[in-house]
């Protein structure tokens, strides 16, 4: 549709998209803006916890109903965050969790303890370290043979009940 374009920009931290592919075999030059968008991601991940934490969904579709009833005020303070993932926007992420006053939990194979330990954050050594305390969860890993279906049965099986996950990794 565009015989001229020789160029594409996206804003995000990989490019295993199959679009991509597609487009290198058009011959159009593909970059990222890797990196750039963590801080925004991290913004949007919190928001979806507040939203988990006061059951914002639950709400609304109670008011919608014309239903008023008092209802528990969630909070995040206090509770306990698994970030899997540790890189720029797990990070970020964990950040935003301890300015919270939450404990977090990080599960990544690069995190190193003393990296883990400047962050203020928990190392997790085994996914399972993080699906026995954690509160919420947060994914921001890569899809590999390692992590392909690692929210399964299984782990949630192992989670505490009344868990809450966001999932804003790429896949």
């Amino acid at each position: 549709e565009a015989p001229s374009l020789q160029w594409i920009q996206v804003f995000n931290a990989g490019i295993d998209h199959p679009v991509f592919g597609m487009l290198r075999a058009k011959g159009l030059r593909l970059t990222t803006g890797s990196g750039t968008s963590a801080v925004p991601i991290a913004h949007h991940v919190v928001m979806c916890l507040l939203a988990l934490a006061r059951d914002l969904p639950g709400f609304l579709a109670e008011q919608q109903r014309h239903e008023w009833r008092p209802r528990p005020v969630g909070d995040l303070e206090g509770r306990t965050m698994g970030v899997l993932g540790m890189g720029r926007i797990g990070t970020e992420v964990a950040k935003r969790a301890l300015a919270f006053g939450m404990k977090v939990v990080g599960y990544d194979p690069f995190l190193t303890e003393a990296r883990a330990r400047a962050l203020g954050v928990e190392l997790a050594a085994e996914l399972d370290d993080v699906y026995q305390v954690a509160d919420f969860i947060t994914v921001h890993m890569p899809v590999t043979e390692q992590t392909k279906g690692m929210l399964n049965a299984t782990a949630f099986a192992k989670m505490k009940p009344g868990v809450r996950i966001v999932n804003c990794a790429r896949g």
